[in-house]
């Protein structure tokens, strides 16, 4: 994996030059994208998954669309949105828990999302 860019556009490949991450300047965080997203997913480290009903998210993904998410998820996170319609990733708006019992409200703000 390599870094391409100057401070403040930095962006993480990975050796065949696939963009997996980018810096997100508001939040001084890397934001990944959808092969940066299965890249965690694949790996060993903990992900922060959201599990949703069978839809294609456009923009956001409300709470009553949530089947499952992880309860370690706090507002900001990045996590990983997966479903048997729709593979993607974005920014938390809810904890896990939250989301689990809430009935109303955005979850998550989508950045990516792959129709499967």
């Amino acid at each position: 994996m390599a870094t391409q860019g100057r401070y403040p556009q930095l962006r993480a490949d990975d050796s065949e030059g696939t963009q997996l991450a980018t810096l997100a300047q508001q939040y001084g965080v890397l934001a990944l994208t959808t092969a940066g997203a299965r890249r965690w997913v694949e790996s060993n480290v903990p992900t922060k998954t959201v599990e949703i009903e069978p839809f294609v998210p456009h923009g956001s993904v409300l709470a009553p669309g949530i089947v499952e998410a992880s309860d370690d998820i706090r507002v900001g996170d990045e996590v990983v949105v997966t479903g048997d319609a729709a593979f993607g990733v974005g920014r938390a708006q809810m904890h896990g828990a939250e989301m689990n019992s809430s009935t109303r409200g955005i979850a998550v703000r989508m950045r990516h999302t792959e129709e499967l």
